[in-house]
């Protein structure tokens, strides 16, 4: 294991994607308790503002930077404010994300485009910028990429989702292993949680006009709303993702239920079985 030596990080940087609220708001309070500086970055200007505002009431060095992770030049210039204020970026949170939740067969293109544009492209763009000057620090660093369980699994109506999670996955796996095999103090983290309170089924609220939907097509985030309210916090996540940290895990699964149904979905997979219906009521459906 390599892992990472919480104190160290005073008066270090940290960079979160996607900080704004939920998961990335907690990340960086995480940071910010641990002594080091943040800067973070969201599309949202408001929210961003009050969270920056929040942490720096609690005595923390925090900036914000509204960034669209889906551009990589505004990814680039994120990067290169973190570097000229001559700090060391030890932590970098890859962590903006979007959902849809619709069959693929209601799924636009406009979906598709918009949720690896984010989810995949974002992260992608954000190692790109980030890595190569985390490796000349020669110091121990991480990048911490946000996937899902829904990377590891591939559950029903959420085609988009699943495909832009699996792909932070590979991304993450097959960087790891160069990075280990050159011995760099530079490592990879792939955060893979199950459902937690959030307001990623309200992310339609921040889907940009070149990714729009014709008017009738209906969101169905909503249907998410009441499972939210019995989530695991982000709060609780990102003691569960430090701690991982802390004893230098790749793959972070923060629902206990994850490593068992990642279990059966490959036994599934190399026997030669399709998944199973998604619902129990299909249960009984037989093709005639």
């Amino acid at each position: 294991m390599h892992g990472t030596d919480l104190a160290s990080l005073r008066g270090q940087l940290a960079v979160v994607t996607g900080a704004a609220s939920g998961i990335g708001a907690a990340i960086a309070e995480s940071c910010a308790m641990y002594g080091m500086a943040v800067l973070l970055a969201d599309v949202e200007e408001e929210a961003l503002e009050r969270t920056v505002t929040s942490l720096r009431r609690r005595g923390a060095t925090a900036t914000g930077r509204v960034v669209d992770v889906g551009d990589p030049l505004q990814v680039a210039s994120l990067a290169e404010e973190a570097y000229a204020s001559g700090e060391t970026v030890r932590l970098l949170f890859n962590n903006a994300g979007v959902g849809v939740v619709r069959s693929f067969l209601e799924t636009t293109l406009e979906d598709w485009r918009w949720t690896l544009e984010v989810n995949l492209w974002g992260v992608l763009h954000g190692v790109r910028a980030f890595l190569p000057r985390m490796l000349e620090q020669r110091c121990r660093a991480r990048i911490v990429n946000t996937a899902s369980a829904a990377g590891l699994l591939a559950p029903a109506d959420l085609s988009a989702y699943a495909v832009s999670k699996h792909g932070v996955v590979a991304l993450s796996e097959s960087l790891q292993a160069e990075l280990a095999a050159a011995a760099s103090d530079v490592r990879l983290v792939v955060l893979c949680p199950g459902l937690v309170r959030t307001n990623i089924h309200q992310a339609e609220r921040n889907r940009p006009r070149r990714h729009h939907n014709p008017d009738e097509i209906l969101d169905r985030g909503d249907e998410l709303a009441e499972a939210m309210e019995a989530a695991m916090t982000p709060e609780e996540l990102t003691r569960i993702l430090f701690a991982a940290l802390e004893r230098g895990d790749f793959l972070v699964c923060s629902h206990g239920e994850t490593p068992d149904q990642l279990r059966a979905r490959c036994e599934r997979l190399l026997s030669g079985e399709g998944p199973p219906p998604p619902w129990p009521d299909q249960a009984s459906g037989e093709a005639d």
